[in-house]
């Protein structure tokens, strides 16, 4: 079903002011009940006294938000119609054109889709005439051609070809992992280690980058991300905030003597 369209510009619109907040929201929702039912802007007067008051209904016509039908109106006499509806919805024909315009196009999808797998598209049509033909044979007393469905005191020897749908043959499995690669062994050159640091985004200048490296090669280790490999070395080997760096231990209050002169006694 559609959506009720609402202007942007209605915040502060004289008409929606003057009818108030209350019978604005009225409006609103019998604008979706509308939509709802594609009756083309109008509501019923039950349904109208069922979402507003008689007196949020009379300000929304006394300011031209909604018009009251006659009693002797064709489509729901004693009823209500939004000012301008189809001005910005789609009225009952466009919708109904709408739905056969998808519905056609899904028809013609799903055509297509079976097209392109003829062999789907005989076996289903081989299981539906199937069915038809052995419904006919319980009938007439005749053997039945669905091995599934036999006739008491009758058997298929063979099921028939036409129902089989051959499967196709399972593909490789691709893995999503990525490979996982050794660093540079101790007999590569100064600049494939050079190469290699630029690579994984690792400074070559820090001495924990060549702790890694030598790590790396003692322990033959392979990873497939170098690069998150040394933000974890980094991270374990540098001080934690808030601990203060190590260095000569600061002596005890219980071993400060502080001298006494003769004057503080």
């Amino acid at each position: 079903m559609p959506w009720f369209k609402v202007d942007d510009q209605s915040t502060f619109h004289k008409k929606v002011v003057a009818a108030g907040n209350s019978a604005w929201g009225a409006l609103v929702r019998m604008g979706a009940h509308s939509c709802a039912q594609m009756s083309d802007g109008r509501v019923p007067k039950t349904v109208a006294r069922l979402i507003a008051t008689p007196k949020e209904l009379q300000r929304l016509v006394n300011v031209g938000l909604l018009t009251r039908l006659g009693d002797d109106y064709a489509i729901m006499p004693g009823g209500y119609e939004i000012h301008d509806f189809l001005d910005y919805n789609p009225s009952r024909e466009e919708l109904e054109a709408q739905q056969s315009r998808k519905s056609s196009a899904g028809k013609l999808g799903n055509a297509r889709r079976w097209g392109s797998r003829p062999h789907v598209a005989e076996g289903i049509a081989g299981a539906t005439g199937a069915a038809i033909a052995g419904a006919t044979a319980l009938r007439s007393g005749a053997p039945s051609p669905i091995p599934s469905h036999p006739i008491p005191s009758q058997t298929c020897e063979a099921e028939p070809a036409s129902l089989t749908l051959a499967s196709p043959a399972p593909g490789p499995v691709k893995s999503r992992k990525k490979p996982q690669t050794p660093c540079p062994s101790s007999e590569a050159t100064a600049e494939e280690v050079t190469a290699w640091f630029d690579r994984w985004r690792i400074p070559a200048t820090d001495p924990e980058a060549v702790r890694l490296l030598n790590w790396a090669r003692s322990k033959g280790a392979t990873y497939a991300d170098w690069h998150a490999c040394w933000s974890n070395w980094k991270s374990r080997t540098a001080t934690p905030p808030g601990i203060p760096p190590t260095g000569p231990t600061p002596p005890s209050r219980a071993l400060i003597l502080v001298p006494r002169y003769a004057g503080d006694q």
